[in-house]
């Protein structure tokens, strides 16, 4: 199809030729409806018109509203041009009819009550007004058991339904099986009608629960009450009205619990949705994650609410009191069931350190290598100060104590602090606050040479006999770890100068680990605030008070079990912990003294006495060898575990 656009000269001559162009451009028709090309005219001398202008319109199968688009003069010669003008597009494309159909395949109702059906138009639209006839027809049910009047249904233009149609249905005192009627549709209009849709009709007047004629949810349990009465209940699990049964539902009335070590943890089970018909029980367990079971006692136990019951539950669960400063720890409870009620997420036990932080930690020197490099922009430098800020809080800083000093790292390295500027824990985390963030690509070798040559030098404030740690922070923007990167770390551990790799985020393990000596020194995580745990267990073993080697008695709960024989309380028993110095143990091999790691061992014992449960509710005594003293010996030693 075309349109035709005519030019003529409204008002004086042409004298010279005048070219014009004329534009089309989209208004509610878009650029698929007609071509968008501008097409020149060209007026001679005298001319005055009509110029006709042919512009193709795109013919679809779219059943669309008419539509136009505008035409624009323009021409480079000292002529005046019209205003536009527009083409108005008719549609030509004829709807294709709507389908209506019934809701359903198969409708059901109550010999007591009525039928309702509903119809829709499935597809298509209604352009103009349509109606529907609903008619009903005999199945197994005749006209005796249904009114079957005619129902006329009209759709307006732009409706879709559902329209619905109510149908009497006869009641009668007959026992008699289940029914069936048909309802079709017709209509006098284009419409296409759906298939027709069947009606049945449900007895009430035989026992229902032995039929499949009752509405008892698939969870619930049928039971007859009289001629066509009766009564669904709900299953054990599951709680309602018996017409629909929801899953009975428990959980912790906390997501977190917090509790000192010194405490008994105690987490709550609530009876969350629901009313319990029959006994359900449900199992507690523990779950070890940063805190294990050298600060709890784990366990497994069962918790039974009984019918009716609604009243929350209680469960404890032994801490472990032990003298060890460390980070607040966690583990987890979890619900679970043997039958199918519904439990909630598991819950969170906090254990907070109950232990003097600046009583028991010695001073050492700490030296910090922060990440900021570009890839730490953002956010992400500001919480790697954060971290490093309250890391230091879990050691005591100050002179005659623990001293910091900070090397900022990108392209190049920056010495933002030495070990003797640091007055106090508040000047070192003002110190933090203020670093300025570097930028650019990770230099490694830069700054860890750096770290040998400036930070770790007597002028520098580093103190000799005192233990020394080196903590890198790095988040992968480092592609390449250098010969000469693992020449400074193994020179910096030569001098007792111990390298701690924090790996942030995509920071390549494999890479990292070639610029530590263990790979307990090397901790991988995907968040600062995870490094807590492992980076303050290791600072504590390298640094406690007390004796050269910190070994020294711990008192421990245990639950015991000997040749099946159970203790029926946690016994308490002396155990050696802690740890010994790295840097003044020397065992000899071949002629050589090499430096080497101490174990704390038990130096005496006392003997204690048990009475444990045995079979057949008897019980036995045994007597325990329990840890007195300790000391620091070769780890090369065996340990032994003496019970009689």
């Amino acid at each position: 199809m075309t349109a035709e656009v005519q030019l003529i000269v409204t008002s004086g001559a042409i004298t010279s030729p005048v070219t014009v162009t004329v534009e089309p451009e989209r208004d509610s028709a878009d650029l698929i409806d007609f071509n968008k090309k501008p097409v020149k005219v060209t007026f001679q001398r005298g001319e005055r018109g009509p110029k006709v202008v042919v512009f193709d319109i795109i013919d679809d199968k779219e059943d669309e509203e008419d539509e136009r688009f505008k035409v624009s003069l323009s021409s480079d010669d000292s002529v005046g041009l019209d205003e536009p003008a527009f083409v108005n597009i008719i549609d030509n494309d004829v709807p294709p009819p709507p389908i209506i159909k019934f809701t359903e395949l198969i409708y059901r109702a109550p010999e007591s009550g009525n039928a309702v059906v509903g119809i829709f138009v499935a597809s298509g639209k209604v352009t103009a007004p349509v109606t529907v006839r609903v008619t009903t027809n005999i199945d197994t049910a005749d006209k005796n058991d249904f009114d079957s009047t005619v129902e006329d249904v009209t759709f307006q233009r732009g409706e879709t339904g559902p329209k619905f149609v109510e149908i009497r249905l006869i009641d009668d005192s007959v026992d008699e099986s289940r029914e069936n009627f048909t309802v079709f549709l017709s209509s006098n209009s284009s419409a296409i009608l759906g298939r027709p849709s069947s009606v049945n009709i449900q007895d009430d007047d035989e026992p229902i629960c032995k039929t499949d004629k009752h509405d008892c949810h698939e969870f619930a349990i049928c039971k007859d009450t009289g001629p066509g009465l009766y009564k669904c209940t709900c299953m054990q699990a599951y709680s309602g009205d018996g017409k629909t049964c929801k899953v009975i539902a428990f959980s912790f009335t906390s997501s977190v619990y917090n509790f000192k070590e010194n405490e008994k943890a105690v987490v709550e089970i609530q009876l969350e949705r629901g009313v319990i018909s029959e006994p359900v029980t449900i199992e507690v367990r523990t779950i070890k994650k940063s805190a294990d079971d050298k600060d709890f006692i784990a366990i497994t136990k069962n918790v039974t609410f009984q019918a009716g019951e609604f009243e929350n539950k209680m469960v404890e669960i032994d801490l472990i009191d032990d003298d060890v400063i460390e980070p607040t720890e966690e583990f987890t409870v979890r619900l679970s069931s043997s039958i199918r009620v519904a439990v909630g997420s598991p819950a969170t036990v906090r254990i907070e350190d109950n232990d003097s932080k600046d009583a028991e930690l010695c001073g050492m020197d700490i030296g910090f290598m922060l990440d900021s490099t570009a890839s730490m922009r953002d956010c992400n430098f500001k919480k790697e100060k954060d971290f490093v800020k309250e890391l230091a809080g879990y050691f005591q800083v100050g002179p005659g104590a623990t001293h910091t000093s900070t090397i900022v790292y990108g392209t190049e390295g920056v010495l933002a602090k030495r070990f003797n500027e640091t007055e106090s824990l508040k000047d070192f985390k003002t110190e933090i606050d203020n670093l300025p963030f570097q930028g650019g690509r990770a230099n490694l070798d830069k700054a860890m040479h750096l770290a040998a040559s400036a930070m770790f030098t007597v002028k520098n404030g580093m103190r000799p006999n005192v233990p020394k740690v080196l903590v890198v922070f790095n988040d992968g923007a480092q592609k390449v770890i250098t010969q000469s990167a693992k020449e400074i770390s193994a020179l910096l551990r030569k001098h007792e100068v111990r390298v701690i790799v924090i790996g942030i985020g995509e920071a390549d393990q494999d890479l990292l680990a070639q610029i530590v000596a263990s790979p307990e020194d090397l901790i991988m995580v995907d968040r600062f605030e995870d490094a807590t745990p492992n980076l303050v267990a290791l600072l504590n073993r390298f640094c406690l008070k007390g004796d050269q080697s910190s070994c020294r008695i711990l008192k421990k709960k245990a639950d015991l079990n000997i040749g099946g024989c159970v203790s029926e309380k946690p016994v308490e028993i002396g155990v050696c912990g802690g740890h010994c110095s790295s840097f003044s143990n020397f065992v000899e091999r071949n002629g050589f003294y090499e430096m080497s790691c101490g174990c704390c061992k038990t130096k005496t014992k006392v003997t204690i006495t048990v009475d444990l449960k045995c079979s057949m509710n008897t019980y036995q005594a045994f007597n325990i060898k329990s840890a007195e003293s300790c000391s620091c010996e070769s780890c090369e030693m065996a340990r032994t575990i003496d019970v009689q």
